[in-house]
């Protein structure tokens, strides 16, 4: 990112909380998911469905209200600061986008009946709650700017990166043994590409967080 700022700190304050808005409803959709995993049941997919609807269609909303507010000769550091933030919302929607995969496979896993072992079932569990985390800690960083959170959500995607890394060791030694079946297995494999997305696109948004505040209002 270009490390410009904008020419007001309200402009961006309201950027970043509508942003933040979006993020909360992703988290709470994640939660949502896995209720519906945890239990078999539907209801609650359906309801995390309608969250990603609306934060897709807030990121639209936003970003078509930043093409608004542009004119067409602006000062570079607005330009800058225009671009960064573009470039922020485009990882809103590459963390909506495999979160609506997530609940897809776990639609699946509903509807087919689908057997998971124990052990997947504990790490898909420890991969929904450390990305609800991180997108919670992504969200409140925006807003704040506050060193701790944005560090916490660097650290919690890396965190998703090892846990990942390791569980997809586990499960090839799962289906070694043939305690996994190929139907569970190819579910798996494919929330476990969706954290990863999540988990890639939280991190960028944490880095876009920590960038500096502007030192003057707009007057």
């Amino acid at each position: 990112m270009s490390n410009k700022t904008p020419p007001d700190k309200a402009l961006d304050r309201e950027y970043r909380t509508a942003i933040a808005a979006s993020l909360k409803m992703m988290a709470e959709s994640v939660e949502l998911i896995l209720d519906g995993f945890w239990r078999n049941k539907p209801e609650p997919l359906a309801e995390g469905e309608k969250l990603l609807k609306r934060a897709d269609k807030s990121e639209l909303a936003l970003t078509q209200k930043l093409l608004d507010t542009l004119g067409e000769e602006e000062p570079e550091d607005r330009i800058g600061w225009a671009a960064d933030l573009r470039e922020a919302m485009g990882h809103v929607g590459g963390i909506t986008r495999p979160l609506k995969r997530l609940r897809e496979a776990v639609s699946q896993k509903v509807k087919k009946r689908v057997l998971f072992s124990d052990k997947a079932i504990r790490e898909l569990n420890t991969l929904f709650n450390a990305a609800q985390n991180v997108l919670l800690n992504a969200g409140d960083g925006l807003i704040t700017r506050n060193p701790t959170l944005t560090s916490h959500v660097t650290d919690g995607a890396n965190r998703i990166f090892r846990l990942l890394s390791d569980y997809s060791t586990e499960h090839e030694e799962r289906m070694v043994r043939g305690v996994c079946s190929i139907e569970s297995s190819t579910l798996f494999l494919d929330m476990l590409d969706q954290f990863r997305s999540v988990a890639h696109h939280s991190k960028e948004i944490g880095n876009y967080a920590a960038m500096p505040e502007p030192s003057t209002d707009k007057e």
